[in-house]
């Protein structure tokens, strides 16, 4: 290509954009996603399992613990959103969401 030319952008067809979500979610799938729901050009997969009522009475009680140790030692005030905050985090499902441009373009991008 010489350097005063320049190269014209194709918009894909709708059966190539759904192939290349294909192809993206098969991918995300391979490492360990699951599909939540899917159209024909986006897809929005989770990862990690659900937890189940244990698991979080457990880890609430174990944050909880913490919290009553720290006001024991500093005193601090608005600790319950800290609990919440940390259960979230460390117990639950991370959702993503693939998409497909009119040109071919796929992302991912964290919900």
């Amino acid at each position: 290509m010489a350097s005063g030319e320049i190269q014209s952008v194709q918009r894909k067809s709708a059966d190539e954009r759904k192939e290349l979500l294909a192809d993206t979610v098969e991918n995300e799938v391979a490492r360990g996603s699951r599909v939540e729901s899917q159209s024909d050009f986006q897809a929005v997969l989770v990862r990690g399992r659900r937890p189940n009522l244990v698991e979080r009475l457990i880890v609430k009680i174990a944050l909880l613990g913490l919290v009553f140790l720290i006001r024991a030692i500093r005193k601090p005030g608005g600790l319950w959103g800290v609990v919440g905050t940390l259960a979230f985090i460390f117990v639950g499902q991370k959702r993503s969401m693939a998409t497909v441009d009119e040109y071919g373009n796929t992302g991912i991008q964290r919900l």
